[in-house]
């Protein structure tokens, strides 16, 4: 039975039980010594400047921008001339808080539309309600490629509707609920839409650094980086929390210089300052010792290893009509290649609300139906490999092979 914890909203499986529906590290892989480590040597650099523990500086001090900008730098692998700049930088309390703040400032309420995904992230969603918000879905293609031609299409015969329209929200990588990796020539255009239309685009790249041996040296660019640095409309927003730990709330939002002075100077900021300046006295130690690249490496080499376990074993254990990792049921299946996530498309006559219903209560097994994700259609599931360990993966694909067959039957 699923207790109580003490620190954690969210409940966590226990005994038995498995849940494919978390997004959540597995507990093991946090690093918690080299955690422990950065802020015991906080502690001891600045023990001598009272005035690193006053309100910080509103967008993140200096140093841990300039640590973070030299990161994103050589992570994109840039060369000098296109180097990411520290005031381009902003530091956030991870992609949730940055997400809260650019709505905030843009001023998105219920005389603006927001498009998002035709799935997207739960909780981001719920972030638009609270806005108040219009929340439309731009659909994928068959081969689960945004389909801009549709945007474009939409805002061009409803002039209105385009000029109501504030903002895109997309996870252009490794797409939480789907897996998708935007093609470059779909970055590039939705860049040149948002100019064309004059809305905003709120990249959540959380994922961009978890990329598969596969797909680790031909990784699209951020989007940021497609758009122009002093007045561009992309806030590519990234995090640690999948990396190290979620519980540091350490992030950023990489942007133009433009949108740099107006996200930098949120009221809550000016009052509050950056939500995370005791942690990113941490993160210094974390970036400058170049700790960094090879918590990303450990982390995706461990996802990767995971993702193809749990291909492998829903291969070998779901009937016939279900789909991996694709948009299209006659489509070739794959296992994931980066991120945290996969898609089942369920065989015919089979609804994914009942079939998460039927795991829950008869397998110990949750998993999410891709419709509470904002998904049009509910023949699909989501399925998380992050959270458990390698030998339940297998367990999981075993449950959710009898819980269809036993549906179908």
């Amino acid at each position: 039975m699923t207790t109580e914890l003490p620190y954690t909203y969210y409940p966590l499986p226990q005994g038995d039980e498995i849940d494919l529906s978390l997004g959540f590290p597995e507990p093991d892989s946090i690093p918690i010594k080299s955690i422990r480590e950065c802020f015991a040597q906080l502690f001891v650099e600045k023990s001598d400047q009272p005035d690193f523990f006053q309100y910080g500086h509103f967008a993140g001090y200096t140093r841990i921008r300039s640590l973070v900008a030299d990161f994103l730098t050589q992570f994109y692998g840039l060369p000098t001339e296109l180097a990411v700049d520290k005031d381009n930088v902003i530091i956030c309390g991870g992609v949730s808080f940055g997400l809260d703040s650019i709505l905030t400032v843009l001023r998105i309420d219920s005389t603006k539309i927001v498009y998002c995904e035709e799935m997207t992230y739960f909780c981001a969603l719920d972030l638009l309600g609270e806005r108040g918000c219009e929340a439309r879905f731009i659909p994928f293609t068959p081969q689960g490629v945004l389909d801009l031609d549709w945007l474009d299409d939409k805002l061009k015969s409803n002039p209105e509707e385009a000029t109501r329209t504030a903002l895109v929200y997309t996870i252009p990588t490794f797409q939480n609920p789907c897996g998708a990796l935007m093609p470059e020539e779909t970055r590039k255009r939705l860049v040149s839409l948002a100019h064309k239309y004059d809305f905003y685009i709120a990249s959540d790249e959380v994922y961009h650094t978890l990329a598969f041996s596969e797909m680790r040296h031909k990784m699209p660019s951020s989007l940021a980086l497609l758009d122009d640095k002093t007045s561009g409309r992309v806030m590519s927003m990234g995090s640690l929390s999948k990396v190290m730990s979620p519980a540091l709330r350490f992030g950023w939002i990489h942007t133009s210089s433009e949108l740099y002075e107006r996200l930098g100077n949120a009221g809550a900021l000016v009052s509050g300052s950056c939500v995370c300046h005791l942690t990113c006295g941490a993160m210094e130690v974390i970036f400058q010792d170049g700790k960094i690249e090879n918590l990303i490496q450990t982390a995706a080499d461990s996802l990767e290893r995971k993702a193809q376990i749990l291909y492998d074993a829903l291969k070998e254990n779901l009937p016939e009509g279900c789909s991996l990792n694709s948009f299209n049921r006659d489509a070739p299946s794959s296992a994931a290649k980066g991120g945290y996530f996969m898609l089942i498309q369920l065989p015919p006559n089979l609804i994914s609300t009942d079939v998460a219903k039927y795991c829950k209560e008869n397998f110990k097994l949750t998993v999410k139906a891709s419709s509470t994700c904002g998904d049009s259609r509910s023949d699909r599931l989501r399925l998380c490999f992050a959270y458990h360990k390698e030998n339940v993966l297998v367990e999981s694909a075993e449950r959710l092979g009898k819980a269809i067959k036993e549906l179908m039957s």
